[in-house]
Protein backbone atom coordinates (compact mmCIF):
# COMPACT_ATOMS: atom_id res chain seq x y z
CA UNK A 1 0.00 0.00 0.00
CA UNK A 2 2.97 2.84 0.73
CA UNK A 3 4.43 1.87 -2.56
CA UNK A 4 1.33 2.23 -4.71
CA UNK A 5 0.99 5.91 -3.21
CA UNK A 6 4.81 6.86 -3.22
CA UNK A 7 4.49 6.18 -6.62
CA UNK A 8 0.96 7.52 -7.48
CA UNK A 9 2.86 11.27 -5.85
CA UNK A 10 6.02 10.75 -8.00
CA UNK A 11 4.81 10.20 -11.06
CA UNK A 12 1.92 13.19 -10.66
CA UNK A 13 4.71 15.02 -9.49
CA UNK A 14 7.11 14.11 -12.34
CA UNK A 15 4.19 14.80 -15.04
CA UNK A 16 3.66 18.69 -13.67
CA UNK A 17 7.03 19.04 -13.48
CA UNK A 18 8.40 17.98 -16.41
CA UNK A 19 5.28 19.62 -18.09
CA UNK A 20 6.56 23.35 -16.60
CA UNK A 21 10.05 22.63 -17.63
CA UNK A 22 9.26 21.74 -21.16
CA UNK A 23 6.43 24.60 -21.74
CA UNK A 24 8.67 27.26 -19.73
CA UNK A 25 11.75 26.26 -22.02
CA UNK A 26 10.24 26.05 -25.28
CA UNK A 27 8.53 29.30 -24.46
CA UNK A 28 11.74 30.84 -23.78
CA UNK A 29 13.54 29.11 -27.03
CA UNK A 30 10.79 30.82 -29.12
CA UNK A 31 11.50 34.10 -27.80
CA UNK A 32 15.05 34.25 -28.37
CA UNK A 33 15.26 32.45 -31.20
CA UNK A 34 12.09 35.35 -33.03
CA UNK A 35 14.67 37.74 -31.25
CA UNK A 36 17.85 36.11 -33.11
CA UNK A 37 16.09 34.50 -36.49
CA UNK A 38 18.28 36.55 -39.49
CA UNK A 39 21.18 35.51 -36.75
CA UNK A 40 20.31 31.94 -36.66
CA UNK A 41 19.62 31.74 -40.15
CA UNK A 42 22.78 32.66 -41.81
CA UNK A 43 24.67 30.73 -44.44
CA UNK A 44 27.01 28.35 -42.77
CA UNK A 45 25.22 27.68 -39.27
CA UNK A 46 23.93 24.42 -39.61
CA UNK A 47 20.57 23.59 -37.86
CA UNK A 48 22.29 20.64 -35.00
CA UNK A 49 24.46 23.55 -33.96
CA UNK A 50 21.30 26.03 -33.16
CA UNK A 51 20.08 22.55 -31.12
CA UNK A 52 22.86 21.68 -29.50
CA UNK A 53 23.45 26.30 -28.66
CA UNK A 54 19.56 25.64 -26.59
CA UNK A 55 20.51 22.92 -25.11
CA UNK A 56 23.62 24.62 -23.55
CA UNK A 57 21.14 27.81 -22.99
CA UNK A 58 19.69 25.37 -20.58
CA UNK A 59 22.10 24.12 -18.08
CA UNK A 60 22.62 27.97 -18.25
CA UNK A 61 19.61 28.49 -17.00
CA UNK A 62 18.19 25.22 -15.03
CA UNK A 63 19.73 26.66 -11.71
CA UNK A 64 16.69 28.84 -11.98
CA UNK A 65 13.82 27.12 -13.43
CA UNK A 66 14.19 23.47 -11.73
CA UNK A 67 13.70 25.05 -7.98
CA UNK A 68 10.76 27.03 -9.94
CA UNK A 69 9.56 24.12 -12.13
CA UNK A 70 9.30 21.71 -8.46
CA UNK A 71 7.84 24.58 -6.44
CA UNK A 72 4.93 24.97 -9.37
CA UNK A 73 4.70 20.98 -9.72
CA UNK A 74 4.55 20.59 -5.75
CA UNK A 75 1.73 23.22 -5.52
CA UNK A 76 -0.48 21.82 -8.59
CA UNK A 77 0.07 17.96 -6.89
CA UNK A 78 -1.01 18.86 -3.10
CA UNK A 79 -3.61 21.09 -4.01
CA UNK A 80 -5.03 18.71 -6.02
CA UNK A 81 -4.82 16.17 -3.16
CA UNK A 82 -6.19 18.25 -1.05
CA UNK A 83 -9.18 19.28 -2.88
CA UNK A 84 -10.17 15.82 -3.71
CA UNK A 85 -9.48 14.74 0.27
CA UNK A 86 -7.18 12.41 -0.41
CA UNK A 87 -4.31 13.86 1.87
CA UNK A 88 -7.65 13.74 4.38
CA UNK A 89 -8.24 10.15 3.75
CA UNK A 90 -4.58 8.94 4.25
CA UNK A 91 -3.70 10.86 7.43
CA UNK A 92 -7.36 9.48 8.61
CA UNK A 93 -5.72 5.82 7.52
CA UNK A 94 -2.80 6.73 9.90
CA UNK A 95 0.31 8.19 7.55
CA UNK A 96 2.14 11.41 9.39
CA UNK A 97 1.42 14.16 7.20
CA UNK A 98 5.37 14.65 6.95
CA UNK A 99 5.44 11.19 5.40
CA UNK A 100 3.51 12.05 2.17
CA UNK A 101 6.27 15.11 1.47
CA UNK A 102 8.89 11.95 0.96
CA UNK A 103 8.14 11.75 -2.39
CA UNK A 104 8.48 14.95 -3.07
CA UNK A 105 11.76 15.25 -0.76
CA UNK A 106 13.03 12.47 -3.49
CA UNK A 107 12.74 14.27 -6.46
CA UNK A 108 13.99 17.43 -4.46
CA UNK A 109 17.17 15.73 -3.33
CA UNK A 110 17.36 14.03 -7.16
CA UNK A 111 17.14 17.96 -8.63
CA UNK A 112 20.10 19.31 -6.15
CA UNK A 113 22.36 15.98 -7.38
CA UNK A 114 21.80 17.67 -10.85
CA UNK A 115 22.47 20.89 -10.45
CA UNK A 116 25.62 19.76 -8.43
CA UNK A 117 26.55 17.51 -11.46
CA UNK A 118 25.94 20.61 -13.85
CA UNK A 119 27.85 23.27 -11.65
CA UNK A 120 30.77 20.85 -11.30
CA UNK A 121 31.04 18.86 -15.03
CA UNK A 122 27.99 20.01 -17.71
CA UNK A 123 27.79 24.04 -16.81
CA UNK A 124 31.73 24.83 -17.67
CA UNK A 125 31.52 23.08 -20.90
CA UNK A 126 28.17 24.36 -22.13
CA UNK A 127 29.28 28.17 -21.00
CA UNK A 128 32.64 27.71 -23.00
CA UNK A 129 30.63 26.19 -26.06
CA UNK A 130 28.14 29.49 -25.82
CA UNK A 131 30.60 31.56 -25.52
CA UNK A 132 32.39 29.63 -28.91
CA UNK A 133 29.29 30.54 -30.76
CA UNK A 134 28.52 34.08 -29.87
CA UNK A 135 32.08 34.60 -30.97
CA UNK A 136 31.20 32.92 -34.42
CA UNK A 137 28.07 33.90 -35.19
CA UNK A 138 26.92 36.54 -33.13
CA UNK A 139 29.55 38.84 -34.26
CA UNK A 140 27.01 42.12 -34.77
CA UNK A 141 26.02 41.88 -31.48
CA UNK A 142 26.88 44.91 -29.73
CA UNK A 143 29.76 44.71 -28.05
CA UNK A 144 32.29 47.51 -26.37
CA UNK A 145 35.28 47.09 -28.75
CA UNK A 146 36.80 50.26 -26.67
CA UNK A 147 37.54 47.67 -23.98
CA UNK A 148 41.02 46.57 -23.55
CA UNK A 149 42.25 43.86 -20.68
CA UNK A 150 45.50 43.39 -19.24
CA UNK A 151 47.99 40.24 -17.32
CA UNK A 152 50.53 40.59 -15.31
CA UNK A 153 53.27 38.32 -15.97
CA UNK A 154 55.55 36.71 -13.82
CA UNK A 155 58.45 39.38 -14.29
CA UNK A 156 56.38 41.89 -13.73
CA UNK A 157 56.06 43.09 -17.50
CA UNK A 158 52.59 44.04 -18.70
CA UNK A 159 50.87 42.41 -21.18
CA UNK A 160 47.63 44.11 -22.95
CA UNK A 161 44.91 42.62 -25.47
CA UNK A 162 42.29 43.44 -26.97
CA UNK A 163 40.11 40.02 -27.51
CA UNK A 164 40.84 36.42 -26.53
CA UNK A 165 39.45 33.58 -28.94
CA UNK A 166 38.44 30.23 -27.16
CA UNK A 167 38.02 28.41 -30.45
CA UNK A 168 41.43 29.09 -31.59
CA UNK A 169 42.89 29.52 -27.93
CA UNK A 170 44.82 32.82 -29.75
CA UNK A 171 44.82 36.84 -28.40
CA UNK A 172 43.92 39.12 -30.75
CA UNK A 173 45.79 43.01 -30.92
CA UNK A 174 48.22 42.93 -28.11
CA UNK A 175 51.22 44.40 -26.48
CA UNK A 176 53.70 43.01 -24.23
CA UNK A 177 55.47 46.04 -22.42
CA UNK A 178 58.30 44.29 -21.39
CA UNK A 179 59.94 48.09 -20.37
CA UNK A 180 59.32 51.74 -21.01
CA UNK A 181 61.86 51.45 -23.62
CA UNK A 182 60.71 47.78 -25.78
CA UNK A 183 57.30 46.38 -26.17
CA UNK A 184 55.92 44.48 -28.69
CA UNK A 185 52.73 44.92 -30.69
CA UNK A 186 52.07 41.22 -31.38
CA UNK A 187 48.58 41.08 -34.15
CA UNK A 188 47.72 37.26 -33.01
CA UNK A 189 49.55 35.23 -29.56
CA UNK A 190 48.94 31.82 -29.11
CA UNK A 191 50.06 31.63 -25.18
CA UNK A 192 49.16 27.63 -24.77
CA UNK A 193 51.88 26.61 -27.40
CA UNK A 194 54.75 24.96 -25.80
CA UNK A 195 56.22 28.01 -26.19
CA UNK A 196 54.50 31.30 -26.77
CA UNK A 197 54.15 32.08 -30.12
CA UNK A 198 53.23 35.60 -32.57
CA UNK A 199 52.18 36.27 -35.58
CA UNK A 200 52.65 39.52 -37.31
CA UNK A 201 54.72 40.96 -34.52
CA UNK A 202 56.46 44.58 -34.60
CA UNK A 203 58.75 45.66 -31.92
CA UNK A 204 59.06 49.20 -31.11
CA UNK A 205 61.85 50.81 -28.98
CA UNK A 206 62.56 53.95 -27.70
CA UNK A 207 65.18 56.10 -29.40
CA UNK A 208 67.62 58.74 -28.05
CA UNK A 209 64.61 61.29 -29.05
CA UNK A 210 62.55 59.96 -26.95
CA UNK A 211 60.05 58.75 -29.24
CA UNK A 212 59.01 54.95 -29.58
CA UNK A 213 59.78 53.93 -33.07
CA UNK A 214 59.67 50.23 -34.90
CA UNK A 215 62.64 49.18 -34.78
CA UNK A 216 61.69 45.66 -36.62
CA UNK A 217 59.05 43.52 -37.68
CA UNK A 218 58.57 39.26 -37.74
CA UNK A 219 55.98 37.26 -39.34
CA UNK A 220 56.38 34.34 -36.73
CA UNK A 221 58.60 34.72 -33.39
CA UNK A 222 58.80 32.69 -30.29
CA UNK A 223 58.83 34.49 -27.00
CA UNK A 224 60.77 31.68 -24.58
CA UNK A 225 60.88 34.77 -21.90
CA UNK A 226 56.75 35.68 -21.97
CA UNK A 227 55.74 33.45 -18.48
CA UNK A 228 52.11 33.62 -18.13
CA UNK A 229 51.28 33.13 -14.05
CA UNK A 230 48.69 29.96 -14.25
CA UNK A 231 45.96 30.99 -12.06
CA UNK A 232 45.93 34.66 -13.90
CA UNK A 233 46.23 33.39 -17.39
CA UNK A 234 43.14 30.77 -16.78
CA UNK A 235 40.98 33.29 -15.00
CA UNK A 236 41.66 35.69 -18.30
CA UNK A 237 40.18 32.70 -20.53
CA UNK A 238 38.09 31.25 -18.53
CA UNK A 239 36.26 33.82 -16.16
CA UNK A 240 35.06 32.31 -12.51
CA UNK A 241 31.55 31.75 -13.16
CA UNK A 242 32.82 29.30 -16.18
CA UNK A 243 34.28 27.22 -14.10
CA UNK A 244 33.55 24.11 -12.27
CA UNK A 245 33.20 23.89 -8.61
CA UNK A 246 36.79 21.60 -7.79
CA UNK A 247 38.45 24.58 -9.71
CA UNK A 248 37.12 27.51 -7.70
CA UNK A 249 37.74 25.31 -4.43
CA UNK A 250 41.59 25.11 -6.01
CA UNK A 251 41.82 28.68 -6.35
CA UNK A 252 40.21 29.63 -2.93
CA UNK A 253 42.19 31.57 -0.63
CA UNK A 254 40.88 29.91 2.77
CA UNK A 255 42.92 32.03 4.98
CA UNK A 256 41.27 34.94 4.36
CA UNK A 257 37.99 32.97 3.30
CA UNK A 258 37.38 31.13 6.52
CA UNK A 259 34.18 32.60 7.72
CA UNK A 260 34.43 35.82 5.63
CA UNK A 261 37.07 36.97 7.94
CA UNK A 262 40.20 38.96 6.45
CA UNK A 263 40.83 41.79 3.34
CA UNK A 264 40.61 40.04 0.24
CA UNK A 265 41.71 41.12 -3.09
CA UNK A 266 38.87 41.60 -6.09
CA UNK A 267 39.70 38.32 -7.97
CA UNK A 268 39.61 36.53 -4.47
CA UNK A 269 36.34 38.04 -3.63
CA UNK A 270 34.78 36.95 -6.62
CA UNK A 271 36.39 33.17 -6.34
CA UNK A 272 34.38 32.83 -3.32
CA UNK A 273 31.29 34.63 -3.75
CA UNK A 274 30.72 32.22 -6.73
CA UNK A 275 32.07 29.47 -5.12
CA UNK A 276 29.66 29.76 -2.14
CA UNK A 277 26.39 30.48 -4.48
CA UNK A 278 27.36 27.55 -6.55
CA UNK A 279 27.40 25.22 -3.33
CA UNK A 280 24.39 26.73 -1.56
CA UNK A 281 21.66 27.46 -4.99
CA UNK A 282 20.94 23.41 -5.30
CA UNK A 283 19.34 23.84 -1.95
CA UNK A 284 16.77 25.58 -2.97
CA UNK A 285 15.27 23.44 -4.43
CA UNK A 286 14.27 21.91 -0.49
CA UNK A 287 13.12 25.20 -0.02
CA UNK A 288 10.63 24.67 -2.68
CA UNK A 289 8.77 21.66 -1.19
CA UNK A 290 8.65 23.21 2.63
CA UNK A 291 7.88 26.73 1.73
CA UNK A 292 4.56 26.15 0.07
CA UNK A 293 3.82 22.80 1.86
CA UNK A 294 2.29 23.74 5.29
CA UNK A 295 -0.34 26.01 2.89
CA UNK A 296 -1.17 23.53 0.60
CA UNK A 297 -1.79 20.88 3.45
CA UNK A 298 -4.29 22.86 5.48
CA UNK A 299 -7.47 21.91 5.84
CA UNK A 300 -10.58 23.46 5.05
CA UNK A 301 -13.70 24.24 3.34
CA UNK A 302 -11.83 26.35 0.76
CA UNK A 303 -8.44 26.36 -0.05
CA UNK A 304 -6.81 29.91 -1.50
CA UNK A 305 -4.84 27.67 -4.52
CA UNK A 306 -4.42 31.21 -6.49
CA UNK A 307 -2.98 32.91 -3.57
CA UNK A 308 -0.87 30.41 -2.83
CA UNK A 309 0.29 30.27 -6.44
CA UNK A 310 0.88 33.88 -6.39
CA UNK A 311 2.76 34.42 -3.16
CA UNK A 312 4.87 31.65 -3.90
CA UNK A 313 6.06 32.72 -7.34
CA UNK A 314 6.11 36.40 -5.70
CA UNK A 315 8.69 35.05 -2.73
CA UNK A 316 10.93 32.91 -5.16
CA UNK A 317 11.57 35.79 -7.76
CA UNK A 318 12.04 38.12 -4.40
CA UNK A 319 14.30 35.38 -2.96
CA UNK A 320 16.23 35.09 -6.38
CA UNK A 321 16.69 38.50 -6.62
CA UNK A 322 18.10 39.39 -3.09
CA UNK A 323 20.64 36.04 -3.74
CA UNK A 324 21.65 38.21 -6.80
CA UNK A 325 22.10 41.34 -5.45
CA UNK A 326 24.01 39.35 -2.29
CA UNK A 327 26.46 38.09 -4.97
CA UNK A 328 27.27 41.66 -6.16
CA UNK A 329 27.80 42.71 -2.42
CA UNK A 330 30.20 39.78 -2.00
CA UNK A 331 32.18 40.49 -5.12
CA UNK A 332 32.40 43.53 -4.16
CA UNK A 333 33.43 43.06 -0.63
CA UNK A 334 30.47 45.50 1.10
CA UNK A 335 29.81 42.28 3.05
CA UNK A 336 31.93 39.23 3.47
CA UNK A 337 31.74 36.83 0.39
CA UNK A 338 30.83 33.86 3.31
CA UNK A 339 28.02 36.03 4.56
CA UNK A 340 26.37 37.79 1.78
CA UNK A 341 25.84 34.45 -0.32
CA UNK A 342 24.33 32.72 2.79
CA UNK A 343 22.40 35.55 4.39
CA UNK A 344 19.36 35.24 1.76
CA UNK A 345 18.86 31.15 2.03
CA UNK A 346 19.32 31.06 5.79
CA UNK A 347 16.92 33.38 6.59
CA UNK A 348 14.07 31.50 4.53
CA UNK A 349 15.19 28.06 5.53
CA UNK A 350 14.57 29.66 9.44
CA UNK A 351 11.59 31.03 8.15
CA UNK A 352 9.84 28.66 6.14
CA UNK A 353 11.62 25.77 7.69
CA UNK A 354 9.92 26.69 11.43
CA UNK A 355 6.30 26.85 9.97
CA UNK A 356 7.02 22.98 8.20
CA UNK A 357 8.20 22.07 11.63
CA UNK A 358 4.90 22.68 12.90
CA UNK A 359 2.95 20.12 10.13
Amino acid sequence: MTLIWKRYFLRELAKVFLLFIGCFYFLYVLIDYSAHTKTLHQEGLPFFKVIIYYLCQFTKRCDIMIPIALMISSIKVLTSLNVRNEITAMVSCGIPTKTLLRPFFTVAFVSIAFLFLNFQYIQPLSLNHLNLFEENFFRNSPKDSSSVNHLLLKDNSLFIYQAYNSEQEAFFDSFWIRSNDELYHIKTLYPFAQVPTGHHIDLLVRDPSGELVRQQNYETLLFPEMEFEGKTLNTAVHPHRWQSISELFKSLSWRRVALGMGKMSDREAEIATIFFYKLTIPLVCILAVIAPAPFCMRFGRRLPVFFIYALSLFGIIVFFTLTNSSVILGESQLLPPFWAVLLPPTLAFLIFGWNYAKL
